[in-house]
């Protein structure tokens, strides 16, 4: 189990690292973390309650932000749901054979908040880690 947390904390360095230099903008575009969160489900520890849990961040009115997204199952799946502002949701479909590793860019203005839900079956094992940044300059 440790193993498998540490996997997906590397994952999600990785990841990060490579999102803040593939996008910055000729290195005028810097991001800094402002949230993160993760959530881990285990079959074990289902319960029909729990099916469902989401995460609101709240954003700044004048600054750009990136969603990134690390998930993956080792069993089961789960879907997880992206929604700010008036844009419609963003929706990702997650099980052992299809991983989620994305970045959704939030342009300034453009929402107050960004909800990331994610409903899980009984037998899931897996993990979502998210990663909020900011845009430095």
């Amino acid at each position: 189990m440790n193993r498998f947390k540490k996997s997906l904390m590397l994952l999600l360095a990785v990841g990060v690292t490579l999102s803040i230099s593939a996008c910055s903008d000729n290195g005028n575009t810097e991001f800094e973390s402002a949230q993160s969160f993760e959530f881990h489900f285990y079959p074990e520890e289902y319960e029909e309650e729990y099916s469902e849990v989401s995460k609101t961040l709240s954003l700044d009115a004048d600054t750009e932000y990136q969603l990134i997204i690390q998930a993956e199952c080792q069993d089961g799946t789960m879907e997880i749901s992206v929604v700010y502002g008036d844009e419609s949701d963003k929706c990702y479909a997650v099980n052992a054979d299809t991983p989620c590793s994305k970045i959704i860019t939030i342009p300034q203005n453009s929402a107050d908040e960004v909800k990331v839900v994610t409903s899980i079956e009984p037998d899931t094992k897996g993990a979502v880690i998210c990663d909020l940044l900011y845009q430095t300059k």
